[in-house]
């Protein structure tokens, strides 16, 4: 079962321009969007911000993955401080899954 099988859309958000996110998106084939959060108001709504650890010691966005439910909760979510920290995909979807199956 994929993520679209599983009722899940996947959206990315990233504190980039939206123009640098669309690149991004062409030049690495996405088939999900990538929105812009460059006040990052989400993020900081979120708790996902990692103070100082970006260039000249700006304010970037931690990683982090998120299962929001259809009646738009948080159904589960994996965060971390590293840059290059990605849960496994079959991890992700195997949380949708259980959704899914509620």
């Amino acid at each position: 079962m994929e993520f679209g099988e599983a009722g899940v859309k996947l959206v990315a958000v990233s504190v980039e321009s939206v123009a640098q996110n669309r690149k991004l998106a062409v030049d690495l084939n996405l088939n999900f969007p990538i929105l812009s959060d460059s006040d990052l108001s989400l993020i900081r709504e979120l708790g996902m911000i990692h103070e100082g650890a970006g260039p000249g010691g700006i304010d970037i966005a931690r990683p982090g993955t998120f299962i929001v439910d259809r009646r738009e909760r948080l159904a589960w979510m994996d965060t971390t401080d590293l840059l290059r920290h990605r849960p496994d995909p079959e991890e992700v979807l195997a949380e949708a899954r259980k959704l899914v199956n509620r």
